[in-house]
Protein backbone atom coordinates (compact mmCIF):
# COMPACT_ATOMS: atom_id res chain seq x y z
CA UNK A 1 0.00 0.00 0.00
CA UNK A 2 1.22 3.59 -1.46
CA UNK A 3 1.45 5.88 1.36
CA UNK A 4 0.42 9.93 0.55
CA UNK A 5 3.41 11.53 1.36
CA UNK A 6 2.65 14.69 3.76
CA UNK A 7 4.33 17.94 2.99
CA UNK A 8 2.69 21.32 5.45
CA UNK A 9 1.64 20.00 8.45
CA UNK A 10 -2.42 19.59 8.64
CA UNK A 11 -4.38 22.46 9.74
CA UNK A 12 -8.30 21.70 9.97
CA UNK A 13 -10.02 24.70 8.14
CA UNK A 14 -11.93 27.17 10.89
CA UNK A 15 -15.03 29.18 10.07
CA UNK A 16 -15.48 32.58 10.79
CA UNK A 17 -18.48 32.77 13.77
CA UNK A 18 -22.30 33.01 12.16
CA UNK A 19 -23.61 36.26 13.93
CA UNK A 20 -26.77 35.13 15.09
CA UNK A 21 -30.07 36.91 13.61
CA UNK A 22 -32.86 37.92 14.44
CA UNK A 23 -36.22 35.75 13.71
CA UNK A 24 -38.45 37.18 11.23
CA UNK A 25 -41.47 39.06 12.60
CA UNK A 26 -44.48 37.15 12.48
CA UNK A 27 -47.10 38.47 10.11
CA UNK A 28 -49.56 39.42 12.80
CA UNK A 29 -47.14 41.16 14.80
CA UNK A 30 -46.48 43.87 12.49
CA UNK A 31 -49.79 44.48 11.88
CA UNK A 32 -50.60 45.22 15.68
CA UNK A 33 -47.82 47.69 15.26
CA UNK A 34 -48.78 49.00 12.45
CA UNK A 35 -52.44 49.63 14.09
CA UNK A 36 -50.91 51.02 17.11
CA UNK A 37 -48.51 53.28 16.03
CA UNK A 38 -52.09 54.63 14.07
CA UNK A 39 -54.07 55.05 17.14
CA UNK A 40 -51.27 57.23 18.72
CA UNK A 41 -51.31 59.32 15.51
CA UNK A 42 -54.98 59.31 15.39
CA UNK A 43 -54.25 60.59 19.63
CA UNK A 44 -52.03 62.95 19.21
CA UNK A 45 -54.00 64.73 16.14
CA UNK A 46 -57.76 64.80 18.43
CA UNK A 47 -55.44 65.98 21.33
CA UNK A 48 -54.00 68.72 18.86
CA UNK A 49 -57.28 69.55 17.30
CA UNK A 50 -58.95 69.75 20.60
CA UNK A 51 -56.69 72.54 22.48
CA UNK A 52 -57.28 74.73 19.41
CA UNK A 53 -60.62 74.46 20.63
CA UNK A 54 -62.06 77.91 22.02
CA UNK A 55 -65.46 76.71 23.46
CA UNK A 56 -66.21 72.79 24.50
CA UNK A 57 -69.08 70.93 22.56
CA UNK A 58 -72.43 71.21 24.21
CA UNK A 59 -74.82 68.80 25.03
CA UNK A 60 -78.27 70.34 24.70
CA UNK A 61 -80.01 67.46 27.00
CA UNK A 62 -77.16 68.33 29.80
CA UNK A 63 -79.06 70.88 31.43
CA UNK A 64 -81.98 71.54 30.14
CA UNK A 65 -85.10 73.06 31.78
CA UNK A 66 -88.61 71.42 31.10
CA UNK A 67 -92.14 72.71 32.33
CA UNK A 68 -94.77 70.44 32.93
CA UNK A 69 -98.32 71.85 31.85
CA UNK A 70 -101.14 71.64 34.28
CA UNK A 71 -105.01 71.89 34.65
CA UNK A 72 -106.84 69.45 36.34
CA UNK A 73 -105.54 66.69 38.92
CA UNK A 74 -102.30 66.77 38.23
CA UNK A 75 -101.89 70.24 40.12
CA UNK A 76 -103.84 68.84 43.25
CA UNK A 77 -101.97 65.04 43.09
CA UNK A 78 -98.42 64.57 41.52
CA UNK A 79 -98.33 61.47 42.57
CA UNK A 80 -94.93 59.50 41.67
CA UNK A 81 -94.51 62.46 40.11
CA UNK A 82 -94.00 64.43 42.96
CA UNK A 83 -89.97 62.68 43.46
CA UNK A 84 -89.11 64.45 39.86
CA UNK A 85 -90.09 67.83 40.00
CA UNK A 86 -88.69 71.40 41.35
CA UNK A 87 -90.53 73.79 43.54
CA UNK A 88 -94.26 74.21 43.54
CA UNK A 89 -97.55 74.96 40.92
CA UNK A 90 -97.55 78.25 39.38
CA UNK A 91 -100.01 80.23 37.46
CA UNK A 92 -99.20 81.77 34.10
CA UNK A 93 -99.18 78.24 31.96
CA UNK A 94 -100.94 78.98 28.24
CA UNK A 95 -104.04 79.51 27.78
CA UNK A 96 -105.78 76.49 26.05
CA UNK A 97 -109.36 74.96 24.58
CA UNK A 98 -110.20 72.60 27.85
CA UNK A 99 -113.16 70.99 28.44
CA UNK A 100 -114.63 67.96 30.93
CA UNK A 101 -114.83 65.42 27.54
CA UNK A 102 -112.98 62.40 28.38
CA UNK A 103 -114.75 59.13 29.62
CA UNK A 104 -112.50 57.95 32.05
CA UNK A 105 -111.65 54.42 32.53
CA UNK A 106 -109.74 54.67 35.29
CA UNK A 107 -111.83 57.02 37.63
CA UNK A 108 -115.20 54.42 37.31
CA UNK A 109 -116.30 56.77 34.12
CA UNK A 110 -116.07 60.25 35.27
CA UNK A 111 -116.04 63.44 32.72
CA UNK A 112 -112.23 64.63 33.08
CA UNK A 113 -110.71 67.61 31.96
CA UNK A 114 -108.74 67.06 28.48
CA UNK A 115 -107.42 69.65 25.41
CA UNK A 116 -110.53 70.11 23.24
CA UNK A 117 -110.19 72.21 20.43
CA UNK A 118 -113.73 71.61 19.13
CA UNK A 119 -116.23 72.11 22.51
CA UNK A 120 -113.83 73.62 24.80
CA UNK A 121 -112.84 77.39 26.15
CA UNK A 122 -109.77 78.87 26.58
CA UNK A 123 -109.06 78.69 30.30
CA UNK A 124 -105.54 79.54 32.23
CA UNK A 125 -103.23 77.04 33.01
CA UNK A 126 -100.75 75.96 35.72
CA UNK A 127 -96.93 74.90 35.14
CA UNK A 128 -94.14 73.53 37.48
CA UNK A 129 -90.28 72.86 36.85
CA UNK A 130 -89.09 69.30 36.40
CA UNK A 131 -86.39 68.08 37.92
CA UNK A 132 -84.89 66.08 34.96
CA UNK A 133 -81.98 67.97 33.04
CA UNK A 134 -83.30 65.32 29.84
CA UNK A 135 -87.06 66.43 28.50
CA UNK A 136 -87.13 62.66 27.27
CA UNK A 137 -86.84 61.58 30.79
CA UNK A 138 -89.11 64.09 32.03
CA UNK A 139 -92.23 63.20 29.37
CA UNK A 140 -91.61 59.72 30.99
CA UNK A 141 -92.16 60.90 34.70
CA UNK A 142 -95.47 62.43 33.48
CA UNK A 143 -96.20 59.10 31.20
CA UNK A 144 -96.05 56.95 34.83
CA UNK A 145 -98.24 59.19 36.50
CA UNK A 146 -100.80 59.01 34.10
CA UNK A 147 -100.76 55.61 33.16
CA UNK A 148 -100.81 55.95 29.68
CA UNK A 149 -98.07 55.85 26.21
CA UNK A 150 -95.25 58.17 25.38
CA UNK A 151 -97.01 58.92 22.44
CA UNK A 152 -100.21 60.77 24.58
CA UNK A 153 -97.67 63.02 25.85
CA UNK A 154 -96.73 66.22 24.69
CA UNK A 155 -93.20 67.36 23.96
CA UNK A 156 -91.95 70.35 22.46
CA UNK A 157 -88.20 71.37 22.58
CA UNK A 158 -87.46 75.30 21.80
CA UNK A 159 -83.63 73.76 19.99
CA UNK A 160 -86.39 72.31 17.37
CA UNK A 161 -87.43 75.12 14.88
CA UNK A 162 -91.70 75.37 14.93
CA UNK A 163 -93.06 73.77 12.13
CA UNK A 164 -96.73 74.83 10.53
CA UNK A 165 -99.21 72.89 13.05
CA UNK A 166 -102.54 71.92 12.33
CA UNK A 167 -103.10 71.21 16.29
CA UNK A 168 -104.21 74.70 17.47
CA UNK A 169 -102.94 73.93 20.91
CA UNK A 170 -99.49 72.85 20.20
CA UNK A 171 -99.17 76.18 18.09
CA UNK A 172 -100.53 78.11 21.47
CA UNK A 173 -97.76 75.76 23.82
CA UNK A 174 -95.26 76.62 21.23
CA UNK A 175 -95.72 80.39 21.71
CA UNK A 176 -95.92 80.29 25.58
CA UNK A 177 -92.27 78.25 25.65
CA UNK A 178 -90.80 80.85 23.05
CA UNK A 179 -91.66 83.75 25.94
CA UNK A 180 -90.26 81.57 28.78
CA UNK A 181 -86.93 80.66 30.36
CA UNK A 182 -87.83 76.78 29.61
CA UNK A 183 -86.11 74.47 26.58
CA UNK A 184 -88.85 72.23 26.65
CA UNK A 185 -92.53 71.74 27.54
CA UNK A 186 -94.49 68.56 28.03
CA UNK A 187 -98.25 67.93 28.67
CA UNK A 188 -100.78 65.19 29.11
CA UNK A 189 -102.12 65.21 25.22
CA UNK A 190 -105.41 62.84 25.58
CA UNK A 191 -108.16 64.15 23.81
CA UNK A 192 -112.04 63.91 23.83
CA UNK A 193 -113.24 60.41 23.44
CA UNK A 194 -117.08 61.18 24.54
CA UNK A 195 -118.43 60.24 20.98
CA UNK A 196 -116.25 57.08 21.10
CA UNK A 197 -117.71 56.03 24.09
CA UNK A 198 -121.40 57.40 23.71
CA UNK A 199 -121.74 56.83 19.94
CA UNK A 200 -123.04 60.60 19.91
CA UNK A 201 -121.10 64.06 19.93
CA UNK A 202 -120.31 65.80 22.99
CA UNK A 203 -122.53 68.59 24.04
CA UNK A 204 -123.81 70.58 27.60
CA UNK A 205 -126.80 68.59 27.36
CA UNK A 206 -125.70 65.17 26.47
CA UNK A 207 -123.08 65.55 29.08
CA UNK A 208 -125.08 66.38 32.00
CA UNK A 209 -127.33 63.44 30.69
CA UNK A 210 -124.60 61.09 30.53
CA UNK A 211 -123.25 61.90 34.62
CA UNK A 212 -127.25 61.38 35.28
CA UNK A 213 -127.00 57.76 34.48
CA UNK A 214 -123.89 57.34 35.95
CA UNK A 215 -124.29 54.43 39.30
CA UNK A 216 -124.20 56.53 42.57
CA UNK A 217 -120.37 55.78 43.86
CA UNK A 218 -119.14 56.76 40.09
CA UNK A 219 -121.64 59.59 40.46
CA UNK A 220 -119.66 60.52 43.70
CA UNK A 221 -116.02 60.62 42.05
CA UNK A 222 -117.08 62.50 39.00
CA UNK A 223 -118.87 65.07 41.39
CA UNK A 224 -115.38 64.96 43.26
CA UNK A 225 -113.20 65.04 40.44
CA UNK A 226 -115.12 67.98 38.49
CA UNK A 227 -115.70 70.32 42.22
CA UNK A 228 -111.39 69.58 42.89
CA UNK A 229 -110.24 71.26 39.15
CA UNK A 230 -108.78 74.50 40.29
CA UNK A 231 -110.90 77.57 40.28
CA UNK A 232 -109.87 79.03 37.49
CA UNK A 233 -111.00 76.21 34.98
CA UNK A 234 -114.75 77.69 34.71
CA UNK A 235 -115.65 75.76 31.21
CA UNK A 236 -118.75 75.13 29.86
CA UNK A 237 -119.83 72.40 31.21
CA UNK A 238 -119.05 73.71 35.07
CA UNK A 239 -120.49 76.83 34.40
CA UNK A 240 -123.92 74.59 33.25
CA UNK A 241 -123.94 72.15 36.11
CA UNK A 242 -122.98 75.16 39.24
CA UNK A 243 -126.71 76.32 37.65
CA UNK A 244 -128.20 72.66 37.36
CA UNK A 245 -130.60 72.23 40.27
CA UNK A 246 -130.11 68.26 40.14
CA UNK A 247 -126.27 68.28 40.50
CA UNK A 248 -126.53 71.63 43.23
CA UNK A 249 -128.68 68.41 44.97
CA UNK A 250 -126.27 65.87 44.93
CA UNK A 251 -124.39 65.83 48.48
Amino acid sequence: MRLRSLGAPFAPAIQAPRTPQRPAAAPHATRSARFLDNVHAEMRRISSRAAMLSRPIRNVNRMARTAILGWGSLIYDLRCLSQHVRGTWRSGGPELPIEFSRISGSRSGALTLVIDEANGDTVPTQFIESSRTNPDDAACDLRDREGTVIRRIGLIRKSVPAAPRSDEAAGIIWDWLAKHDFDAVIWTNLRSNFQDETTDPFSIPRAIKYLGGLLPSALAEARQYIDRAPAEVTTKLRRALSEDDWWKSLQ
